[in-house]
């Protein structure tokens, strides 16, 4: 089907880092502590979580990566 979604469950790929600072509901750009593992994006967008496994996970789908500034277009509460 082409507008099928098929949830996937990945482990252990991705590096762990921490927000650095709060960040709004209408934020475009977050700040992390550490990019390091992480894609930039020119190889296309990525997907990150924020307080994964909780009550509170939210995903993120980044455009790209400058050093620790995440550029973002989505945002959704799992």
């Amino acid at each position: 089907m082409a507008n099928e979604f098929v949830p996937k469950q990945f482990d252990g790929g991705a590096p762990a880092t921490t927000l650095n600072g709060a960040i709004s509901g209408g934020a475009t750009t977050i700040t992390i502590t550490s990019g390091t593992g992480l894609p930039d994006g020119s190889s296309g967008k990525f997907v990150l979580f924020i307080d994964y496994g909780t009550a509170s996970e939210e995903k993120i789908l980044v455009t790209s990566r400058s050093g620790v500034t995440l550029t973002e277009i989505g945002r959704a509460h799992v």
